[in-house]
């Protein structure tokens, strides 16, 4: 009399087949979650830094009744200047965007490790028309209040009255502005918004691939201030050309910040 039948007695080729099918899916499922696990962390990072940043600059300018120009030599002081004491913002066409100004912020931890990544390729804008009594990073008597002896005849009502002057000004690509989003996105024609400053961190990678790790319009930006004064709108979305991060501060916000305060 036979024995049961060995159909049982093992796994069929197609039987093996299915199974490393569904062994690989189940790999490459948990190696694309765990890349996005690390990909959503490190924007966290990012978004961190740059709030951090954004802090920063404001409370520069709650004490100095200015906003920091642009650090475009590299050593984190604002403008050429060499240390804190004397800032060197220049002309109003000076400065206007390049590297942020670390140590001109009291940020020097920072300032110390940009050798990374996400440190070291942030940019940073600021507003600066003269020609409309706005320059930002310049701290002057606007108000009428010229009263030298005092202390205080230089104050944020000054500064808040430069921010008025921004607002009723026409948006000018001379100054720093972003532009529409996707099929608006245009440097040269689509000047969306003029604000008061800008921060734009590289992302992760080079997602457009162009050897440059800022992606889109950001990328005709420069660390040493030479690039162009237009930045990626802080709305456009990510996607597999584009993964910067930008953060803005419009004239409005920034007078918020300023007006209960002297």
């Amino acid at each position: 009399m036979l024995s049961k039948s060995n159909k049982n007695a093992g796994f069929t080729l197609i039987e093996l087949t299915v199974v490393l099918v569904i062994i690989g899916i189940i790999i490459a499922g948990v190696q694309s979650f765990y890349r996005d696990t690390i990909k959503v962390a490190d924007f966290v990072e990012i978004n961190a830094q740059l709030e951090s940043i954004n802090q920063s600059v404001v409370t520069f300018a709650l004490k100095n009744k200015r906003l920091p120009c642009a650090d475009t030599n590299g050593n984190g002081y604002e403008g050429n200047a060499t240390g804190v004491v004397v800032p060197s913002c220049g002309s109003s066409a000076n400065h206007q965007t390049g590297a942020v100004p670390y140590k001109t912020l009291g940020m020097n931890q920072m300032a110390d490790t940009q050798s990374d990544l996400k440190k070291r390729n942030i940019i940073y804008g600021v507003y600066r028309n003269a020609t409309a009594i706005a320059d930002l990073a310049i701290r002057n008597e606007r108000t009428g209040d010229t009263n030298t002896e005092s202390q205080n005849y230089e104050n944020n009502f000054d500064f808040i009255k430069a921010l008025a002057n921004a607002i009723n000004t026409a948006s000018n690509s001379a100054y720093v502005f972003t532009t529409g989003i996707d099929s608006n996105e245009n440097c040269a024609t689509n000047i969306n918004e003029n604000h008061a400053y800008i921060l734009v961190s590289a992302g992760i990678e080079d997602s457009d691939n162009n050897g440059n790790v800022f992606d889109g319009v950001n990328a005709n930006l420069n660390l040493n201030g030479s690039g162009t004064t237009c930045f990626s709108s802080a709305l456009k979305r990510k996607s597999n050309r584009y993964d910067d991060v930008v953060m803005v501060m419009n004239f409005q916000s920034l007078i918020g910040r300023l007006n209960t305060i002297n």
